[in-house]
């Protein structure tokens, strides 16, 4: 039986639930998100399929369904939406009252109220393709998606943020509000480990977005309370 971790900001629950619902289809009407998406997509009442290659995208509509493959690097920042998460990279669900089914569950970063993140448990989160667009998302290995890990501590934070990429160094930090608007933008110590002083921003949520020595740009939300 497996676990359902119900994030009921500041409680945790537990409950359980059946097998089935990690047994998933994407449906024919399912609007594809790709690298080609726009950064915001703000759809409502739909269906979305986010590809591996999607990038720097944040959703923010509302009672929407939303399968994410492996590799993708987004978030979802809105409300009353069921969300199904197979990635091992974090994935910022920054809204409220959403459910998220997820493989397991580290790579869910709950900065919500009222979120319920289940787990199905490695390998349990399934996709059937059967009805799917044509043309649609590919599949991603995760040793491809486990290379682009990101770290990030204290979150919440009040002060200092430390910034962990072990799979290269870190060589800028961007840091913007979920409109994309800008409040940092500092050089790092080239190094897989930096330590940030972010004490001088605003409380509220946040999107680190760090260029590593590789030319890749991975990104994490938090929280500066």
């Amino acid at each position: 039986m497996m676990t359902a971790r119900l994030l009921l900001a500041p409680l945790l629950a537990l409950a359980t639930c059946c097998h089935g619902q990690c047994t998933t289809t994407i449906p024919a009407d399912a609007v594809i998100v790709d690298d080609a998406s726009p950064q915001f997509v703000s759809g409502s009442n739909l269906n979305y399929w986010v590809c591996q290659d999607a990038s720097e995208t944040i959703l923010t509509g509302n009672n929407n369904h939303i399968w994410i493959e492996a590799g993708a690097y987004v978030s979802a920042g809105g409300d009353y939406n069921t969300i199904y998460y197979r990635g091992l990279v974090a994935f910022g669900l920054m809204g409220d009252f959403n459910t998220c089914y997820a493989e397991n569950d580290g790579p869910v970063q709950n900065l919500g109220q009222s979120n319920a993140v289940i787990i199905c448990g490695a390998g349990q989160l399934a996709y059937t393709y059967d009805s799917a667009p044509a043309n649609g998302c590919g599949v991603v290995g995760v040793a491809e998606e486990a290379e682009a890990w990101i770290g990030m501590y204290p979150n919440p934070t009040s002060g200092e943020l430390t910034i962990v990429t072990p799979s290269a160094d870190a060589h800028q930090l961007r840091i913007t509000d979920l409109h994309g608007r800008e409040f940092m933008l500092r050089s790092l110590d080239r190094s897989p480990r930096s330590v940030v002083d972010v004490s001088a921003l605003a409380s509220g949520l946040y999107m680190a977005w760090v260029l590593t020595a590789n030319g890749d740009v991975l990104r994490r939300p938090f929280v500066k309370d």
